[in-house]
């Protein structure tokens, strides 16, 4: 019962993709530990960076590893807020061994003293980890034997996550010869905020961007300087650069496609499972009741909320009213003195307690542009644009909707059950097609339209799951997001007293590591030449580039031989595929079941162009032309 709940607490993190690595390396309170020895420095992997020497471990599959190399100062105290500055130089070596803590991340799960704590990591974690084939140093590559390099950014909501045990890339650098970099940035609010106080701070500025906000943006930025700089030590080239990054880590990814500072930094980008959509910067800043609305967790509302939580103003209007008092500089003090666990407590929902969303993108103008990514994307000179590897997962939306009283019943929190099978799948397929519309074909669309660049674009389909305690995985979960993640790694086994074993056991190892296998080779092909092609063994099926001709928006599937295997597929999303979803999934349901479903489509996004339309309780939606109002 107690790995069930681990279970759940998985997939959960697998949503936002990047918190597995938490549980999986055993930092969860109450959970023994796993006993390890020390690591110990391997002679043979010294290598001097521009901040000095530092030394790595042996690590499995012949490769070595160094962990917690600093790209930048930590940003503590007067530097909160402010764009990352280069470490200090030092004459000491580096015992690069173990991993670092990870930047403060918001936190469900762990309890000290019977309280949940409501953060954890450090603001001292701006870190990187650098994975290579094993080299002895007179071996190490230079000149044109130099590998690719593929730096990994984790996702995590905009809020969790930190490049812990899942991106284990020792087997990826090895088998198939690359240098790949793992990298923490700041989260959260410390990652993110906008408020005017900090925006247009006078003097003390590193950096002409420091007024995005964006700063966790920034610490991926100064983590690719630095690669630029260090790489070749590993034996990498610094002008074959991949950025990779899944969920929250692919948006971040978009991002920097667009970012000014960020061009000619990497030359390749991998997206899975990542969004182009953003929020204005009058959502990201202003309050709420303003002529041009902010959010509830826009950063002047979050003053209100600190404010009002530590006594100085007893409600929201008094709150107000002392802080547009204020000076911008007593204000930036008043922030810089909150502690991290004050910020991440500001955006808690007070209904009930769960922390309010830190995710996306706000078009600050300077990093992120005024018209948004996905408008910037299409405007690249052919110049500027770079070869693009995007996907999602088949069934997406499955993790969020496994966490819906309404759709999954709980008994006793151990016993999961989906209250309507049919009508789970149909929402499921809805909400996924809606996202990929948007995020991974729009994008691919806009790129290929307007500029010329390579897009290759993918579909992640493996859901062999078990049953566990009667519930059927493959059911709730699938391929849901996140899934895929291990797949890219080649990591599954992290440790035995973790929900992993849930959701990979012997019987379904040999089809898992057909698919992951297959995508290692395809990655690590696209890192060498910027297309995909048959994969680093030239064996694989051909990987054809997205096309602009409907009839041929062809994608890859990833899937095991008995469903499908490895293969290419022109299954179009739009809206009317969408519509047909509804259509002909809930056909033969009540009406009054028919219309809850396809309320809910319509509340997933807009839907037009549409004419067939047979239910009583929709037909005041249709518009002039047949189609159907939002």
């Amino acid at each position: 019962m107690r790995r069930l709940r681990i279970l759940v607490l998985l997939l959960f993190i697998l949503a936002a993709a990047g918190g597995v690595g938490l549980i999986w390396q055993g930092r969860t309170v109450g959970q023994a530990e796993r006993v390890r020895s020390a690591p110990i420095a391997d002679v043979s992997s010294e290598r001097l960076t521009t901040g000095g020497s530092v030394v790595g471990v042996a690590v499995s599959e012949e490769s070595h590893a160094w962990f917690g190399i600093p790209y930048a100062e930590p940003p503590v105290g007067v530097k909160r807020w402010r764009a990352p500055t280069r470490p200090v130089p030092s004459t000491d070596t580096l015992d690069a061994l173990q991993r670092r803590p990870g930047c403060i991340e918001s936190n469900s799960r762990d309890t000290v003293d019977g309280e949940q704590s409501l953060i954890r990591g450090s603001e001292d974690c701006l870190y990187l980890n650098v994975w290579a084939p094993r080299f002895e140093p007179e071996t190490v590559p230079k000149g044109a034997d130099r590998l690719p390099v593929m730096v990994w950014v984790h996702g995590g909501q905009g809020a969790l996550g930190f490049g812990g045990p899942l991106y284990d890339a020792s087997l990826l650098a090895s088998r198939h010869r690359l240098i790949v970099i793992s990298v923490d940035y700041r989260l959260g609010p410390l990652g993110a905020f906008a408020h005017p106080s900090l925006l247009n701070e006078v003097g003390g500025s590193q950096s002409e961007f420091e007024p995005s906000g964006h700063f966790g943006l920034l610490d991926l930025i100064a983590a690719l300087q630095w690669v630029r700089e260090n790489v070749e030590v590993f034996g990498g080239d610094p002008e074959s650069v991949t950025l990779a990054g899944a969920s929250s880590g692919g948006s971040q990814v978009l991002s920097l496609m667009v970012a000014p500072p960020a061009q000619g930094l990497f030359q390749r980008a991998i997206v899975q499972s990542g969004s182009a959509r953003t929020r204005s910067l009058a959502q990201a800043v202003h309050y709420r009741d303003a002529a041009e609305a902010g959010e509830v967790t826009s950063a002047r509302e979050i003053v209100l909320r600190l404010l009002m939580a530590d006594g100085t103003a007893p409600d929201r209007d008094r709150a107000r009213y002392f802080a547009d008092g204020l000076s911008p500089e007593a204000t930036a003090d008043y922030l810089r003195n909150q502690s991290p666990e004050d910020l991440f407590r500001a955006y808690l929902d007070p209904s009930g307690g769960q922390l309010l969303d830190f995710s996306g993108a706000f078009r600050d103008g300077v990093l992120v542009p005024d018209g948004g990514i996905g408008e910037a994307l299409a405007d690249l000179a052919p110049g500027e644009s770079i070869p693009l590897l995007v996907g999602s997962n088949r069934d997406e939306a499955k993790l969020g909707l496994m966490q819906d009283p309404a759709q999954v019943r709980r008994t006793l929190d151990v016993f999961l059950r989906v209250r309507r099978p049919d009508q789970y799948e149909v929402l499921s397929a809805i909400q996924t097609a809606l996202g990929r519309m948007e995020d991974v074909e729009g994008v691919a669309d806009r790129i290929a339209a307007r500029n010329g660049a390579p897009v290759y674009v993918y579909r992640f389909d493996w859901d062999e799951e078990p049953f566990y305690l009667g519930a059927d995985l493959e059911l709730l979960l699938g391929a849901a997001h996140g899934v895929e993640l291990p797949f890219v790694f080649g990591q599954f086994q992290f440790d035995q007293e973790t929900a992993a074993r849930l959701l990979f056991n012997e019987e379904n190892a040999p089809g898992r590591r057909f698919v992951s296998d297959s995508m290692m080779s395809y990655w690590a092909e696209f890192a060498y030449r910027g297309a995909p092609g048959r994969g680093r063994a030239r064996a694989l099926p051909l990987w054809e580039p997205w096309s602009l001709d409907p009839k041929e928006k062809w994608f890859m599937v990833f899937d095991t031989p008995e469903s499908g295997g490895i293969r290419m597929s022109s299954d179009r999303t739009d809206e009317r595929g969408i519509f047909a979803l509804w259509s002909e999934g809930t056909a033969g349901w009540a009406v009054a079941d028919r219309c809850e479903v396809f309320d809910k489509l319509l509340q997933s996004g807009p839907i037009g162009g549409l004419s067939e339309i047979d239910v009583p309780c929709v037909e005041n939606l249709k518009t002039s032309d047949g189609g159907v109002k939002r």
